[in-house]
């Protein structure tokens, strides 16, 4: 979790990383950003499910032969996925004769699961330390975040003094064809940034239109970016300075998106944070107190412009709060105890021709009281390392409400389940210091083998 992983100069290793790394981010970035849009151009997304599966296959056989690592941890999160998608093809198969679709999606990112733990796996035979090993497995997906924040704002940058037009190179990228079909242009700026014609959020900036980096709508930037950086904050080696730095730079990309959802999830981020240390804190008390001081200035100063924001979002010129709304209300109001699963497009699901079914909901509810619950436990760690990536969980848990069924459609909660979380269950349940190559001053006396 480095920001530079502890890479030997070997060369052959080299190439090896670079080859885990090309798969982690090619895979995690399906339904996120245009990576693989420039790749397969037009090819149906039906298509590019079976193109995916088997690239994992070739890559598999590449770096691992046949072998499979045994699975030494499995957390029960991934149980009660595994029943949510068990029961998806079920309904599929029953109500509309025709389960192939999600099977072969659940097929990739099962596989892709595979691919990730056989990573960990090899790299800590190599390195003799899990730590290191999760710490390499993790840092593709810190790079491409810290990448999409630098594109946003050397973007903003270079339109601001007009160095680039933001209307020029028009794209019509398949992941951004919904929102195409409903009015919003979409460029590609001396192929920088994707940016869209639709109205800046902060008229302080200028008239500035909207940046989002390789992904297609604010929201899902932040929704990307944003769990990175309290996993860069996790890192006890990286200076002082150097977070801060971070922390600027983040809140800056979101002041540039502006995203409601992103906004009402990071002030739950940061009063949980704040709550943690002063419960924690021999003194915490003034914690608390200095945190409600700068939460009444925070409302004076910004205030109007959040709620006008959040009013403009949610009631005026979008359709943001129905459709979160209505993609939490279809997991929750099952109206037989069988339906149609959780996978279903949003056109279907506000159609109201549709229902998940009593099991699936019940699924669904289970899924996201113990992934909540886990998580606030490593929240409030006094372990400043599992706070933190714990606080990046948290984000990423709150914004993932907002796409509701669709989350179980993206490697990237799968990526966050066998990668970050399932390390912290591990690591918080044998009480060994979380992540302690990272500069814990107490490291030394951390023996990897206890994690068995």
């Amino acid at each position: 979790m480095k920001l530079q992983p502890s890479i030997p100069s070997n060369k052959i290793f080299l190439k090896t990383y670079l080859f885990d790394a090309f798969i982690i981010l090619f895979i995690l970035t399906i339904n996120l950003t245009i990576i693989q849009d420039t790749v397969f151009g037009n090819i149906p997304f039906a298509y590019r499910i079976f193109i995916n599966s088997g690239i994992l296959i070739i890559a598999f056989f590449i770096r691992f032969r046949t072998k499979i690592f045994k699975i030494k941890y499995l957390p029960n999160i991934a149980i009660i996925l595994c029943a949510i998608w068990v029961m998806d093809i079920v309904q599929l198969v029953i109500f509309r004769s025709s389960g192939l679709h999600i099977t072969s999606l659940y097929i990739l990112i099962t596989l892709y699961a595979l691919y990730l733990y056989n990573c960990i796996e090899y790299y800590s035979i190599f390195f003799s330390s899990y730590k290191k090993s999760f710490e390499i497995v993790l840092s593709p997906y810190i790079y491409i975040s810290l990448y999409n924040v630098f594109i946003v704002i050397l973007a903003f940058i270079l339109i601001l003094l007009g160095v680039i037009q933001a209307n020029s190179n028009p794209v019509e990228y398949s992941l951004l064809t919904p929102n195409i079909n409903a009015g919003v242009d979409y460029f590609y700026p001396a192929h920088l940034s994707i940016v869209s014609a639709a109205e800046f959020r902060l008229s302080i900036l200028g008239d500035i239109p909207m940046i989002t980096g390789l992904t297609h709508e604010p929201h899902v930037l932040c929704f990307m970016v944003f769990p990175a950086l309290f996993f860069i904050l996790a890192n006890q080696n990286l200076k002082k300075r150097i977070k801060y730095l971070m922390i600027v730079v983040y809140s800056f990309v979101g002041l540039l998106c502006m995203s409601t959802t992103t906004i009402l999830c990071l002030i739950i981020v940061i009063i949980l944070h704040l709550l943690s240390n002063s419960l924690l804190q021999k003194r915490g008390y003034i914690t608390l107190i200095l945190a409600i001081v700068l939460i009444i200035v925070g409302y004076i100063l910004f205030g109007t412009i959040l709620k006008e924001v959040i009013l403009f979002k949610t009631t005026i010129a979008t359709g943001s709060r129905d459709y979160s709304s209505n993609m939490l209300l279809f997991m929750l109001t099952p109206k037989s105890i069988l339906g149609f699963g959780t996978v279903l497009a949003p056109q279907e699901i506000f159609s109201g021709k549709y229902q998940v079914g009593l099991i699936s909901s019940f699924l669904l509810i289970l899924f996201y009281m113990y992934f909540f619950i886990k998580i606030i436990t490593f929240v409030f760690s006094k372990n400043q390392i599992t706070h933190y990536i714990g606080l990046g969980l948290l984000y990423f848990s709150l914004h993932m409400l907002k796409l509701g069924n669709l989350i179980f459609e993206y490697p990237f909660l799968i990526f966050m389940i066998v990668v970050p979380f399932a390390y912290c269950q591990k690591l918080k349940r044998n009480n060994i210091l979380l992540y302690s190559a990272l500069g814990h001053p107490k490291a030394h006396y951390v023996v990897d083998n206890q994690i068995d």
